[in-house]
């Protein structure tokens, strides 16, 4: 049986915030499972409104950050989306499947952290992924009347840090090879192997306990990551100053308050450890349908098979025939 948290209503992009398409450059209301991949490409910067262009980051960005991932020197990895625009730009939306309100004191810190990025002395490791499929006219013209510092690095046009190993779409090859006899069992990602990793998110998170490699897990309490901030803060500064020698990787999924989380304990341990923002990204792999991407389960096992929970597996094969189950353990990536 799927992980109960997976009866919690679905957060699809419903609040009537565009969104952008090939067909139709704004579609205005609920997704439709025909825009799963809009939610995967990022539109060119050309294409941006002219009070984003001038903000986007070159291609080196990326390259820089995968270079200090390679290296493990710290850095931090924030991603702004709709909520996030829609929070700090008061674009109006009221609030997000977190139960978080995009008004109050946190919207407030968040605008006021937005607008000193580059402020710092050296922001060389800061990185904010920026979410480019929405309809971006409203933050880029709260851009244009309150720009950001001139020395910020820019917006990086790439959403999720990648953690996940290029995955094949084994959903296209299902009985077309031998069946593997080994048995399923949960991998880590081998992107966070042999790295000290501190899991900082929801408590459906925890059946990922392989996958992410974690050694501490610290629960962030639905709907409360931004009132219990201090709290939050204190533990992950407790587990830092455990590590005094080692960059420790702090996976942090806390909704939109990871970015105003993150900012804060950027000052306390950026000079040792990293900070990713890695959302929702893994909510599938758990059995939470979370958002449009996930309604299907099995999507997660044709893809990474050996990453998503034990739950999950054994959904995936009360819906998929035992010979295409043992198939995709054959199909996966060698780099396991």
């Amino acid at each position: 049986m799927v992980h109960a948290a997976s009866l919690i209503a679905s957060c699809l992009v419903s609040s009537g915030l565009a969104l952008r398409t090939a067909e139709n450059p704004v579609v205005v209301g609920k997704t439709t499972m025909g825009m799963v991949s809009l939610l995967q490409e990022s539109q060119q910067n050309d294409m941006l409104p002219k009070g984003l262009q001038k903000y986007m980051a070159t291609e080196e960005r990326i390259k820089s950050a995968k270079a200090m991932w390679a290296a493990q020197k710290p850095f931090m990895w924030t991603r702004f989306g709709d909520g996030e625009m829609s929070c700090a730009a008061n674009l109006g939306l009221g609030g997000n499947c977190n139960g978080e309100s995009y008004r109050g004191t946190m919207c407030s810190d968040l605008q006021s952290q937005m607008l000193q990025w580059g402020g710092e002395e050296d922001d060389s490791n800061f990185f904010v992924a920026i979410g480019t499929w929405y309809s971006l006219g409203g933050f880029a013209r709260f851009l244009e009347e309150h720009p950001l510092q001139s020395t910020f690095d820019g917006f990086v046009n790439s959403y999720y840090f990648p953690l996940i190993p290029t995955a094949l779409d084994m959903s296209t090859s299902v009985g077309s090879g031998a069946a593997s006899t080994t048995p399923w069992a949960q991998h880590p990602l081998p992107a966070l192997r042999n790295r000290r990793v501190v899991l900082v998110g929801p408590n459906h998170l925890e059946q990922l306990r392989v996958t992410l490699n974690y050694e501490v897990y610290i629960e962030v309490p639905h709907s409360a990551a931004y009132a219990k901030q201090g709290e939050l803060m204190e533990a992950m500064t407790k587990e830092s100053n455990a590590r005094p020698n080692d960059n420790v990787v702090f996976l942090i999924a806390a909704g939109t308050s990871t970015n105003v989380l993150a900012f804060k304990l950027r000052k306390q341990l950026g000079h040792k450890d990293t900070l990713i923002d890695i959302g929702s990204r893994f909510d599938g792999w758990s059995g939470v349908k979370s958002r449009i991407t996930f309604q299907d389960l099995t999507i997660g096992c044709k893809q990474n098979p050996y990453f998503v929970s034990e739950e999950v597996w054994k959904f995936c094969e009360s819906k998929i025939p035992a010979a295409d189950m043992q198939t995709l353990l054959s199909l996966a990536p060698t780099q396991l």
